[in-house]
């Protein structure tokens, strides 16, 4: 434009808007509509609700939820039994199904025993698990695995069906780059078992000790004499009364 307004032949107007370029399809691999950028499973579609990640679907939770039920080991070992064997091998599709999930292992016990025991018996039953899945194919950087030894029952260890429920392995899906769904649920593992409480020691009691009662003093009544005696002067006996004769009767 000249110096009137005025639109002058062969110039632009640097001044116009130029419309914004469409997304390209490389910032959304998967085409869910969530940008690369804020989706935490970028090359698997998934609704937005959920970080752009798939939903893990209904049928798959309970097969988790059964596992966890149904895994069982030799007793106080880490030595998975026989029976345990086909709950494991059914994991290993799952895992396949949903590459941008890892799964979380985390060990229970009951409270029988030493803590300290028990804490490292749910470790290593954890990882009993996880190896047994290494070797059917699973990565291991998609095995997260921790024990949590007798912190969290999930019911009364009073009697012993309550204890076997809660010497347990749970096992569930989160998303790999995110927090472990074991420590979402009960925080970090801890690294040392719990302290036991010191037992209170019953204080001695002291022997009872006589104390002695003084008489008390009994002050004298006005108007009387206090007669006190020598402890040493040694008391006179009586005078012996004369003996009295009796007159003889008269001779006839």
């Amino acid at each position: 434009m000249d110096v009137s307004g005025c639109p002058v032949a062969g110039a632009t107007d640097s001044t116009a808007v130029t419309p914004a370029a469409p997304a390209s399809a490389s910032n959304d691999n998967d085409g869910d509509g969530v940008l690369n950028a804020r989706d935490r499973c970028p090359n698997s579609a998934g609704p937005a609700s959920n970080g752009g990640c798939p939903v893990i679907k209904a049928e798959v939770r309970r097969s988790l939820q059964a596992a966890t039920r149904s895994i069982r080991f030799e007793s106080n070992k880490a030595v998975l039994l026989p029976s345990s064997y086909p709950t494991l091998d059914a994991l290993v599709p799952v895992l396949s199904q949903y590459p941008d999930y890892s799964l979380s292992i985390a060990g229970h016990t009951d409270n029988k025993g030493p803590a300290a025991f028990n804490l490292t018996l749910s470790r290593e039953r954890a990882a009993a698990a996880r190896r047994y899945l290494v070797e059917k194919g699973v990565a291991e950087s998609r095995i997260d695995t921790r024990g949590y030894g007798t912190r969290y029952p999930i019911v009364s260890n009073a009697t012993e069906a309550g204890r076997a429920r809660n010497r347990r392995v749970e096992f569930d899906l989160f998303v790999s780059s995110g927090t472990n769904s074991a420590q979402l649920k009960y925080g970090a593992a801890p690294t040392k078992a719990p302290a036991k409480p010191a037992k209170a020691t019953p204080a001695r009691k002291k022997p009872a000790t006589k104390q002695l009662v003084r008489p008390r003093k009994v002050a004298p009544k006005a108007g009387t004499r206090k007669v006190t005696r020598s402890a040493s002067a040694p008391q006179k006996p009586a005078a012996p009364k004369p003996a009295v004769r009796r007159a003889a009767p008269p001779r006839s």
